[in-house]
């Protein structure tokens, strides 16, 4: 089982549409339903194609971070969000796969089912090196994975403290 940070928006403009529809979503709103890519490389040609004007070096970041949410992330894994609205962090379990949603806003239409398990932890209930991960990662999407950060984060939603690096 893996944790996955993955963001609401830059502001947190998506953070009470995915809480209250038990979602994680990402923006890119400019690309089709990514469930048709069958590989990280066909996805980088359709982001060459979709956006000719980014970057060069964004191309591969976006499709590392595209590429985890619609391909590698699994249900059973831990989604952490931290919430930019407020002074906390929510984490979540997926529950199924990468679904493309028309019916939700431009921004939101890339998503997962995700039970938010809670909504709800302080940032202090996590030690520095975690939180740093949580809120200083450059990328939207991105797997935590330093000092133990799944245990940790268990140990955290069972009530206790955050045991730290053994």
């Amino acid at each position: 089982m893996t944790v996955w940070l993955v963001r609401a928006g830059v502001h947190g403009e998506r953070e009470d549409l995915a809480l209250e529809n038990g979602l994680a979503v990402i923006g890119w709103s400019e690309l089709p339903d990514l469930s048709l890519i069958n590989s990280r490389e066909e996805l980088d040609s359709l982001l060459r194609e979709t956006l000719p004007e980014s970057k060069r070096k964004s191309i591969p970041n976006w499709v590392a971070q595209l590429w985890a949410f619609s391909a590698r992330i699994e249900v059973g894994d831990l989604v952490a969000l931290p919430l930019k609205a407020r002074s906390a962090i929510a984490i979540g379990r997926v529950t199924g796969p990468y679904q493309y949603r028309p019916d939700l806003p431009g921004d939101a239409l890339h998503s997962r089912p995700v039970e938010w398990i809670r909504n709800d932890i302080p940032r202090s209930a996590f030690g520095q090196d975690i939180l740093r991960s949580l809120l200083h990662a450059a990328q939207t999407v991105c797997q935590i994975r330093r000092n133990k950060a799944e245990a940790r984060i268990r140990a955290i939603l069972a009530g206790q403290p955050d045991p730290g690096v053994a």
